[in-house]
């Protein structure tokens, strides 16, 4: 073993050097030093029982690899201090300020097993009026909660799927018009042994959900199941007209500039398109992988670091800048203590290029501030949910508030007209929206506690 260890140390410096190269690219604005053997490389080249380089074990390459990994990732863990701010709500009722907020209404949809309701809801007296009532085809779940409802951006028109298909309500007029409407034929594949069915999709589909509107009205996206995979349709709420894009994503997004749409695409979803796919008007069914130079830097990672991707991406308000978060998948290897990292940075939507801010097993949330110079996230620190905000100038990180521990997960809603950030908690049995001043440190608003499954609309 002693006349080969010069010849197994040259390998091993190969090894490392084709696993780290695509990290130096990283960020195309900032450097750093990458980690000699740690010592658990040291003792795998010690202890090994190998008599020549042809004989290193499959294994053990494998454990030198996964280990230089770890050092990598040490490299960009983040350091994150907890907020001196909590907060707190001392009650399950309505909270409310002293603090005016300019918005008085709130727009929210509740569902209980099949039935969804949609509620306005005065924010200075807290009366509520019901706006409509439907069903869903599908009971609400806590894996699959999301209710299939929207609201245009002139707040008058919904978007829902019901048990028949795609339709429009008016709130205006009360009157329902009809998109994309299916029959139910039999099925073997349904434990039902019928299957909703709608002739202009065709046959593969058999399930239409979450459906969004364009910044402008002008269109409407929605989410199709297949038995194997999904897609996203796309119809002009006035004429019509059908466009398909052709992609196994999540989480689809409209431009708040433009008509386009941004699709989340990863190897976890269905295993056959990876990306951050950019479809601009006109070209729905041809998008383009604007995350391209980002998925290259990271993909020499496999085989022991497989099945990674995009799983969620936003917008700037400008249009120009999309905040992603982007997750390895780690076999689970002995010697790496790093499951799942998730990585946090921005992308630029004309050129592809990147700024990587960091990575924690526990980042989620990504959104930019209203003038776009912040960054903001959520991230575990000592067990408790809190807000950072990344400055996309200094590239500091600043702690801002720990959340209520009341909830599993806080999603960015919106920014009032008065700069007040407004934040929704979900948790398997109840949910609530919380408003806050974050430059002050105050609560301006929550909302009752729900127990049902909800989805907020709109703030006005």
């Amino acid at each position: 073993m002693k006349s080969f260890f010069p010849t197994i140390i040259f390998l091993v410096i190969l090894v490392m050097e084709s696993l780290i190269s695509p990290f130096l690219a990283l960020s195309s604005e900032s450097s750093f030093l990458l980690p000699g053997p740690d010592a658990a490389q040291r003792e795998i080249l010690s202890s090994s029982s190998t008599t020549s380089v042809n004989e290193i074990t499959r294994k053990d390459a494998a454990k030198i690899i996964v280990a230089s990994a770890s050092g990598i990732l040490d490299c960009f863990q983040m350091k994150l201090d907890i907020p001196t701010w909590t907060i707190t709500l001392a009650s399950n009722n309505e909270i409310t300020s002293s603090n005016v907020l300019e918005e008085q209404t709130l727009l929210y949809a509740e569902k209980n097993y099949h039935g969804v309701t949609v509620t306005r809801r005065n924010l200075k007296d807290g009366a509520t009026e019901n706006i409509f009532d439907y069903d869903e085809a599908y009971p609400a779940t806590y894996s699959d909660c999301g209710l299939n409802v929207s609201i245009s951006p002139d707040n008058r028109t919904l978007s829902f799927v019901d048990q028949e298909g795609l339709k429009l309500y008016d709130c205006i007029s009360n009157k329902v018009r009809n998109m994309l409407i299916g029959t139910y034929i039999p099925s073997e594949n349904d434990c039902d042994g019928i299957r909703w069915f709608n002739e202009r999709l065709g046959s593969d589909v058999f399930r239409i959900s979450n459906p969004l509107w364009s910044f402008d009205g002008k269109y409407i996206c929605f989410s199709e199941g297949y038995y194997e995979g999904g897609g996203l349709g796309v119809i002009e709420a006035n004429n019509l007209d059908c466009d398909r894009v052709d992609l196994d994503g999540v989480s689809p997004k409209w431009s708040p500039k433009e008509n386009a749409l941004l699709e989340t695409c990863n190897s976890v979803a269905y295993g056959r398109d990876w990306g951050l796919i950019y479809c601009p008007e006109k070209k729905f069914s041809h998008g383009t992988n604007i995350g391209n130079k980002y998925e290259s830097s990271m993909a020499s990672q496999a085989p022991y670091i497989d099945l990674h991707g995009f799983v969620d991406a936003n917008f700037s308000h400008d249009g120009e800048m999309i905040a992603f978060l982007f997750k390895l998948y780690v076999y689970n290897i002995d010697c790496l203590d790093h499951t799942n990292p998730t990585f946090l940075g921005y992308i630029m939507k004309s050129t592809g290029d990147y700024t990587y801010i960091g990575r924690s097993c526990s980042i989620e949330t990504p959104f930019f501030s209203k003038d776009d110079q912040h960054l903001y996230f959520v991230a575990k620190v000592e067990g408790h949910r809190c807000l950072f905000r990344y400055n996309i100038v200094t590239r500091t990180i600043y702690p801002l508030a720990v959340l209520p521990d009341d909830y599993d997960a806080w999603k960015h809603i919106a920014w009032t007209k008065s700069g007040y950030l407004c934040l929704f908690g979900i948790s398997k049995d109840t949910s609530r929206l919380i408003i806050v001043d974050i430059n002050t440190h105050v609560l301006i608003y929550a909302s009752p506690v729900l127990t049902s499954f909800l989805t907020i609309l709109s703030i006005r």
